[in-house]
């Protein structure tokens, strides 16, 4: 099956609409084949093996107090029925290998290509994935991302369509000349929300890191929301020369 999910998705994704306003993002329904979501619905870790965002010391102390996260990392899976080890094992090797980065790098080339105009230097890619959970409360106030990212991709997992309107929105500030390289999250106020990506089953909601991507999260309020996401991101590792002459090029790599 999954060779067949994965031809699926890469086919979903490959032929979706790019829409370049206000940044390069897309978003697709039945990403995956109806029985493959149904599996991994099922193969969902129980809560009490996600661990709080907040102590993984990716984020700053006490940030993101709702958000637990789940990576697939051999100690975490150990504690996993193996058949359900076996499933995520396999699902994170197709989402991360070369075919699936190669598609989604051409995908945005045009938009790369844009965004490292007039740099120079030497990078890597490192893909990576993992699982995350939002309680009721959940929100996060617009940002663009730290600049290290490139692209995100957020597979959404939920049961039915109770809470389309709890995905994530995308942001215009209402000083249009307004842009940030990315770190800070603001209050909404000084933004307008320009549209929120339903959050349905078996929806990817994928986007480019510029310096106008404001996305967030308006409030969850629904008391008995488990908000489940599959994460994919690719990020960028070494350093970049700004005002480089236009013949010297940026090099991308593929981490190792």
């Amino acid at each position: 099956m999954s060779s067949a999910a994965k031809l699926h998705a890469l086919y979903r994704i490959g032929n979706a609409d790019l829409r370049p306003y206000p940044f390069p993002h897309f978003y697709v329904d039945d990403v995956f084949p109806a029985d493959f979501y149904a599996r991994l619905r099922g193969c969902l870790p129980p809560p009490e093996t996600y661990t709080p965002l907040a102590e993984t010391g990716r984020v700053s102390p006490g940030a993101y107090k709702k958000r637990s996260v789940f990576f697939f990392e051999d100690e975490a899976l150990a504690a996993l029925p193996a058949e359900t080890a076996a499933f995520w094992r396999d699902t994170a090797s197709w989402l991360l290998d070369e075919e699936m980065l190669g598609l989604l790098l051409a995908k945005f080339d045009g938009a790369i290509r844009q965004r490292f105009e007039g740099h120079a230097g030497h990078v890597k890619l490192v893909p990576e994935t993992c699982l995350v959970k939002d309680g009721a409360g959940y929100a996060i106030g617009p940002h663009t991302d730290a600049p290290h990212r490139l692209l995100s991709l957020l597979f959404y997992l939920p049961p039915d369509d109770r809470w389309t309107h709890c995905g994530t929105s995308i942001y215009v500030p209402q000083d249009r000349d307004f842009t940030c390289e990315g770190g800070p999250h603001y209050l909404p106020g000084p933004f307008e929300r320009l549209a929120t990506m339903p959050y349905r089953p078996n929806g990817l909601f994928a986007f480019m890191k510029t310096n106008n991507a404001f996305h967030g999260v308006e409030q969850v309020t629904d008391p008995d929301i488990k908000r489940d996401l599959l994460l994919y991101d690719i990020r960028l590792e070494g350093r970049l020369e700004r005002d480089a002459p236009s013949d010297s090029p940026v090099v991308m790599e593929v981490a190792a």
